[in-house]
């Protein structure tokens, strides 16, 4: 193979790298108003099979180009010992802040960290205790993280997440009013099923 080939073959497969963590990295960009967005084919991810790597290890630039893009509308790992590493970013293009929530529903975490790395020498931790995780959401909208984007810039987070059992879930991001309408249907729908089901069994009893 000539030196000219070599040349073209290590353009190509370059090219098809940087493409590659250009599509891992492509941010999310807010809507005006009221929206619901399902974020899965934009996460990247990566698996730890070790459980050893740190925040500090995952912020190295090295470590950051083996993430690869999901691609996909549900993030299903199947029952697994690793610790999965999410990123996805977040753009705000207007002249006011916005404040949106981030969830990672339908499944059940036993560990679940969330970094702010968009910059990464002061990355921002928010722990279980930090304001930023105060809410609370039913099983359909589950671990809600809201996420302070300020005017015309891109933030960019890092989840490390671990489930015990099946790993199977969605990644939202809503505006608060859709996350709060949501919990209020859900907390509706419920109050409902136990209605009818006391009513039910109180009807058993009085025929008993």
């Amino acid at each position: 193979m000539s030196q000219q080939q070599l040349t073209v073959l290590f353009s190509i497969v370059w090219l098809w790298l940087l493409s590659a963590v250009a599509i891992a990295n492509t941010p999310v960009l807010l809507p005006q108003g009221s929206f619901a967005y399902a974020i899965s084919p934009y996460v990247a991810v990566y698996e730890d099979s070790t459980q050893q790597l740190t925040i500090r290890d995952m912020l190295d630039r090295n470590q950051q180009l083996r993430f690869t893009p999901s691609h996909a509308q549900a993030l299903k790992f199947g029952v697994s010992r690793s610790h999965y590493w999410l990123r996805f970013s977040v753009s705000n293009p207007y002249l006011q802040p916005r404040e949106v929530v981030f969830t990672l529903s339908d499944s059940d975490f036993n560990l679940i960290d969330v970094f702010d790395i968009t910059n990464p020498d002061s990355y921002q931790h928010l722990s279980a205790t930090h304001p930023a995780r105060d809410l609370t959401g039913a099983f359909m909208q589950a671990y809600p993280v809201v996420l302070d984007i300020p005017p015309q810039t891109t933030r960019t987070y890092l989840l490390q997440v671990h489930s015990e059992g099946l790993f199977s879930a969605h990644v939202h991001l809503l505006s608060r009013d859709r996350f709060l309408g949501g919990e209020q249907k859900y907390s509706t729908l419920v109050g409902i099923s136990l209605g009818w089901v006391l009513a039910t069994l109180a009807f058993f009893v009085y025929v008993w």
